[in-house]
């Protein structure tokens, strides 16, 4: 029998790209959402079936790089820590990795290339312009080109707090604002300004306090290597704002709802605006536990 490869070749897939993550590792798979989130088209060529490198299920590794009080990976990291927390609290393998799989299908500007090694990489100069990779569940190759970005990567109650850059308790200072449940944090301006996007970050509680007597190891990162039986159920930390609403103040003086949300668990949360407004503000109406609402950046983009 004549395989059809000996007739026409093995086929390439050609993607044209801006920036090209090798490895979808924890440093790559995050490296290359951040790029996507940041209006950049991404390729992401990974040689395995899972994300996450030693952290997926084929090694079920744990990630551990800050350590004690008041340190804690969050941006992204503490993304992904609180979506698994959510949709896995008594820390499955096989749905760990799913997690990981739906944060980079779902960003609109990833294409994620799954099962295929790097082997090829075309220069001009000092600069890479297309990399290759065989995908062994296809048989084809798949060269990505156009590359235009580039970057290195290693790995295996006042409210002026919350536009000071810092989101957690540094030197004995919370950077944290505080309002009662159904209060306002207002943010108003002279005129009317374009208002792209509302960026909220919230407090998770890094130090997971509200877990209690909890085993510390096994509350402070919930993507562990194994799991003892009996173990307890993980939860969303108490601190998170659970719900809220979104006015705006259009220019007439009158507030209206923008937007409303019902079950948030992340720390970060984006909404969108993309109108001129003069004055917005948010109205935490619950949280996952706590008495009152704490919220350590409120940013307009």
């Amino acid at each position: 029998m004549i395989h059809q490869s000996e007739i026409t070749g093995f086929k390439t897939i050609t993607h044209e790209t801006d920036f090209c993550v090798v490895g979808g590792g924890v440093a790559g798979l995050l490296a290359a959402v951040s790029a996507a989130r940041h209006g950049v088209k991404v390729v992401l060529m990974n040689d395995r079936p899972v994300l996450g490198g030693n952290v997926s299920s084929e090694i079920r590794m744990w990630i551990r790089g800050a350590h004690g009080e008041n340190n804690r990976e969050t941006g992204i990291l503490e993304e992904i820590a609180l979506e698994n927390i959510h949709r896995n609290p008594s820390l499955n393998f096989s749905v760990r990795d799913s997690v990981l799989y739906e944060l980079a299908v779902s960003e609109p500007n990833l294409e994620l290339i799954s099962n295929c090694s790097c082997n090829s990489a075309e220069t001009e100069g000092e600069k890479i312009i297309s990399i290759s990779g065989w995908q062994t569940t296809t048989q084809q190759t798949h060269k990505v080109s156009g590359l235009t970005q580039k970057a290195e990567i290693s790995g295996s109650d006042n409210p002026r707090i919350l536009t000071n850059g810092l989101h957690r308790t540094i030197d004995g200072n919370d950077n944290a604002a505080s309002c009662r449940l159904g209060e306002y944090i207002t943010a108003q301006f002279g005129s009317p300004e374009y208002v792209k996007e509302l960026k909220l970050i919230f407090d998770s509680d890094i130090n997971r306090q509200t877990f209690g007597d909890m085993d510390w190891n096994y509350k402070t990162f919930p993507m562990r290597c194994n799991v003892y039986i009996g173990a307890p159920n993980l939860f969303t930390p108490k601190t998170i704002v659970r719900s809220f609403d979104v006015e705006v103040d259009r220019g007439d003086g009158k507030w209206e709802k923008l937007f409303s949300c019902e079950n948030n668990y992340q720390r970060l949360v984006r909404v969108k605006v993309g109108e001129n407004v003069k004055g917005i503000r948010i109205c935490p109406t619950a949280t996952h536990g706590a008495e009152t609402a704490r919220i350590y950046e409120i940013e307009l983009l």
